[in-house]
């Protein structure tokens, strides 16, 4: 669903829509303008039509937060008990939740630019919140279609999705391991 604009917009989402579909770089007043809009008098609107958003998830911050000696000792293993799998995904998910609740990640947004001609664009944004202040915009461009924005994203190493979609493939590949041993390489000759 696109935002309505106000007239005075219009040629400029016009000219941002021509410069997506042209491959070109937007014209950078008319990129600042419309952000500038979308973050103060067009905010409620767009957040309102936004729904629930998914998180912008960095692989590398699960990769630092999730370290085996942190699962085992969450898990209350003892020194000879051997880390599962499940127990790494247990862990995973519990420094995740907290994530959620400090509300650590920006959530991806997106807003459709419809041209006078009809043809669409979209811009990428990561809305964050700090503390308690106010949400912060991270413009991160304009886009073909949301799908193209949601694979930049994932080139740039994160995950996009809502945490209790977070496979738990994703989670186990955080953990570092010592690589295992081939058996002949053990065995004495």
């Amino acid at each position: 669903m696109s935002l309505p604009l106000p007239a005075h917009l219009q040629p400029l989402c016009d000219a941002l829509v021509a410069a997506s579909h042209a491959d070109a770089e937007p014209p950078p007043d008319a990129l600042l303008t419309l952000c500038a809009w979308l973050e103060t008098e067009g905010w409620d609107p767009w957040m309102l039509d936004a729904g629930d958003q998914p998180l912008a998830l960095p692989l590398a911050a699960l990769k630092e937060a999730c370290d085996d000696r942190d699962a085992r000792e969450w898990s209350d293993l003892t020194p000879d008990t051997p880390l599962t799998d499940a127990a790494r995904i247990a862990w995973g998910r519990q420094v995740l939740e907290g994530w959620e609740d400090d509300m650590t990640h920006p959530t991806v947004h997106t807003c459709q630019l419809v041209a006078s001609s009809g043809a669409k664009a979209f811009l990428g944004c990561e809305v964050g919140v700090e503390g308690q202040g106010d949400p912060s915009c991270r413009w991160r461009g304009l886009f073909k279609s949301r799908q193209a924005f949601l694979a930049q994203l994932a080139t740039e190493g994160y995950w996009v999705g809502f945490l209790d979609n977070l496979p738990n493939n994703v989670i186990l590949a955080a953990f570092s391991r010592p690589p295992k041993r081939n058996k002949r390489q053990n065995s004495v000759r």
